[in-house]
């Protein structure tokens, strides 16, 4: 019997807590100890209905353990005050964060829930002013609120299109500075950061574009771009495990085959900015890093 598969017919994903984390992530649940690559993002890297997600297979390519921080619905304001998962990365020998969209975020304009970034809570005052004809009690999703918002005035989603990049920045340099060891950027997508990805005929991850990547490279030790193949895109749900119902959900979740091009491509280039690391003159081992990242965060 596959005892990855529930009685459901869906996966087991072994889902486990960090120290004080009230974030829940993808098991088996690793020891934070010795060498590691902590890899923190959304939806994506979390792997749902994949049997083996990109930060498993890494491990397997590396022969180095990987602890998997992707956390479902996650957008960036979900790590930037957790602690137990700052402290981990910054004793991890590198860290890589994939991408997420700028729309499931707090910002200027409105709320999220601070584990459920996907939930919309309140609009601020300067969005009701933006938008004094909506009745915001009506949203319970960014998604809905946002497509709502550019289909009652485009021109006036300029301007909100345009916090949500500033705030995306900011917050990612935030996260960045906190973690204070080396970090690696993964884009993993279906379109390149130089196509559109706005929140209407987008594709994630939302609003998210070259500039905005440009902009964080001198905070980066470096930047890995993967692009789904023409195979990855036309997989569908055919390697995946998706129970009765939610086949819709899977579909818009990368499948095992663009999985395994995100593994391959970061096993490529993860051993090159180590070897550059530990090289590198003023370079501060992961014990020390941690020692520094804890008095950051209890700040």
């Amino acid at each position: 019997m596959d005892q990855s598969r529930t009685s459901q017919g869906g996966l087991d994903y072994y889902p486990c807590r960090y120290g004080r984390s009230r974030l829940l992530f993808r098991g088996p649940r690793k020891r934070l100890e010795g060498q590691y690559i902590a890899v923190i993002g959304g939806s994506e890297t979390y792997g749902k209905y994949v049997p083996q997600p990109f930060p498993e297979l890494l491990e397997q390519f590396l022969d180095l353990p990987v602890v998997n921080f992707g956390c479902l619905h996650a957008g960036v304001s979900v790590f930037t005050e957790d602690h137990t998962v700052l402290e981990a990365c910054a004793a991890a020998e590198i860290t890589v964060i994939q991408i997420m969209g700028a729309q499931n975020m707090s910002n200027r304009l409105y709320t999220v829930h601070p584990r459920r970034n996907d939930r919309f809570l309140k609009a601020s005052g300067e969005l009701r002013s933006i938008y004094g004809e909506v009745d915001f009690t009506e949203f319970h999703f960014t998604r809905h609120l946002l497509k709502t918002l550019h289909e009652i005035s485009p021109e006036q989603f300029a301007r909100v299109e345009a916090e949500l990049k500033e705030s995306w920045v900011r917050r990612m340099r935030l996260l960045i500075e906190r973690i204070g060891g080396p970090v690696v950027l993964l884009w993993m997508s279906e379109r390149s950061p130089d196509d559109p990805g706005g929140i209407v005929h987008g594709i994630a991850p939302h609003f998210v574009d070259r500039p905005m990547l440009e902009a964080l490279r001198p905070d980066v030790t470096g930047i890995v771009e993967v692009v789904a193949s023409d195979r990855a895109r036309a997989e569908g749900l055919e390697n995946m495990v998706v129970p009765d119902l939610e086949a819709a959900a899977a579909a818009g979740v990368p499948g095992p085959v663009f999985h395994t091009e995100t593994a391959v491509t970061l096993a490529e280039h993860v051993p090159e900015y180590l070897d550059e690391l530990r090289h590198a003159d003023g370079y501060i081992d992961a014990p020390l890093r941690a020692a520094a990242g804890r008095l950051r965060v209890s700040r």
